[in-house]
């Protein structure tokens, strides 16, 4: 099947008067529409928003929010009633103002006022850009209302921020606090355990085992010199009461002493404790 494009140029040429009509029409509508419609003037401002330096780590979540639900709550404040309303009346942004509805001048303001949001994240995390934008009948008043939220905005978030860093502030001052009196509590609680238990703390096991091996030794050497004492006593007894007794020689008297070590040590450890095994060689 072949394109005949004779015929469709002949039923152009036959319908173009009806389509110059038709465009000669709409084009006279607009143009009426453009001057007779009042004139539009738009301005938008720009936002960058960036969440609070603090680590999130380091803030209670009774004082923590992320960067998009501030601005939630700032826009929620911005777009308030009595806001919309104060600021339409104080720059005049609509004709014969003064003879409109509260209510009409609410819902006018809301509908020439548009906010937008773009990044940024629930946690907070990333910054957000916010742009707000406004359209009136004069370059004037669009660029004052701008300014005006754009100021509004700012100090919102300005008392947003200084509000969380005051609670912030506050949370750490009531956790050194409640730390600083939960160390004291354990310091004190250490001490009365080391007073209680100072005989069984390691840290004077060195010391008191030193101390102890120094008072071993020392009773032994007492109970030596005790046995002396004792065959002396019974020598100077058995003097008194029958035939004088001999005087021991030295080495009689260390032989006296080691037998009377070796029966306390064999009553106290075995048979083949090193010490017993060198006082018997002895």
């Amino acid at each position: 099947m072949s394109l005949d494009l004779g015929f469709y140029w002949a039923m152009l040429l036959r319908r173009l008067s009806v389509m110059m009509l038709f465009v000669l029409l709409f084009s006279g509508f607009g143009l009426v529409a453009a001057f007779k419609l009042p004139e539009t003037y738009s301005t938008s401002a720009r936002l960058l928003f960036e969440a609070p330096q603090i680590p999130s780590s380091m803030i209670t979540p009774a004082v923590q929010a992320g960067a998009a639900e501030q601005l939630d709550i700032i826009e929620q404040r911005l777009m308030t009633r009595a806001n919309l309303i104060d600021i339409a009346n104080r720059f005049d942004v609509f004709e014969n103002i003064r003879g409109m509805a509260p209510d009409r001048v609410f819902s006018a303001m809301r509908a020439a006022t548009d906010i937008r949001r773009r990044g940024g994240a629930r946690n907070g995390d990333r910054a957000t850009m916010m742009t707000i934008s406004f359209e009136g009948r004069s370059p004037q008043i669009v660029a004052n209302v701008v300014n005006e939220y754009v100021t509004l905005v700012l100090q919102e978030n300005s008392k947003f921020r200084v509000s969380r860093a005051e609670n912030t502030l506050e949370f750490f001052e009531q956790e050194v606090k409640r730390l600083d009196e939960e160390l004291n509590q354990r310091n004190v609680a250490i001490a009365v355990f080391n007073s209680e238990n100072a005989k069984a703390l390691p840290q004077d096991q060195p010391y008191r085992l030193g101390r102890q091996s120094l008072l071993q030794e020392r009773l032994e050497r007492l109970q030596r010199e005790l046995v002396v004492v004792k065959k002396k006593r019974d020598q100077l007894e058995l003097g008194f009461d029958g035939p004088v007794a001999t005087t021991l020689n030295p080495y009689e008297e260390e032989l006296i002493v080691g037998r009377a070590e070796l029966d306390r040590l064999t009553a106290t450890y075995d048979q083949n404790n090193p010490r017993v095994i060198r006082l018997k060689d002895q």
